[in-house]
């Protein structure tokens, strides 16, 4: 056995040069894609069509100097992480039901086939023609993520061996609900 660590394959670190070469490639993008935007905003002259990047950024330093601004970002990622979370724990739930009764699954197709296929602008027109904007980021949140959560959660427990399943409800616990939990843990 040789103990020398000089002989062992590690893989080299990313040389500087390497790092530096490809920091230059992401500079280089973003300034072409400013100067395409400042280009087409000049080309519109309507800066409430298109703002130029230097607008954009003189406004958006005025308002991160005011407390409103914050209140309201704050407010905002508060109602995401909400909706998040509300279709993590809608998608587990209803990929649950939907793994213990294919009924469920039949039912729950339809809809959660149209959450992935219509483009995320059309459910926000709709949420604001229906209820307005105060939640509108947790509702977007939500429809966006429950379609995820509940495939896979639904792939998760479609593999969950039947040996486990079986084993478990011979040891006294419910098929129902005791085989999944545990098998999740």
């Amino acid at each position: 056995m040789n103990d020398n660590v000089a002989d062992t394959p590690l893989r080299r670190p990313k040389s500087r040069s390497l790092r530096h070469r490809k920091a230059l490639w992401i500079a280089a993008a973003v300034v072409v894609w400013l100067v395409m935007w400042q280009v087409v905003a000049m080309a519109v002259g309507q800066e409430i069509v298109l703002a130029s990047p230097w607008q954009v950024l003189v406004v958006l330093m005025h308002l991160v100097g005011t407390a409103e601004f914050w209140a309201v970002a704050w407010t905002t990622a508060w109602h995401i992480i909400i909706g998040f979370v509300a279709a993590l724990i809608l998608g587990t739930v209803l990929a649950w039901s939907a793994s213990v009764n294919r009924g469920v699954e039949a039912f729950l197709a339809p809809p959660l086939r149209v959450m992935r296929s219509v483009p995320v602008v059309s459910f926000i027109i709709l949420l604001l023609i229906w209820g307005g904007s105060s939640w509108l980021a947790a509702e977007v949140a939500c429809l966006m993520v429950l379609p995820v959560a509940y495939d896979n959660v639904a792939q998760g427990l479609s593999h969950v061996p039947t040996e486990l399943r079986d084993s478990e409800y011979a040891a006294g616990g419910s098929k129902v609900s005791d085989s999944y939990s545990s098998s999740c843990r």
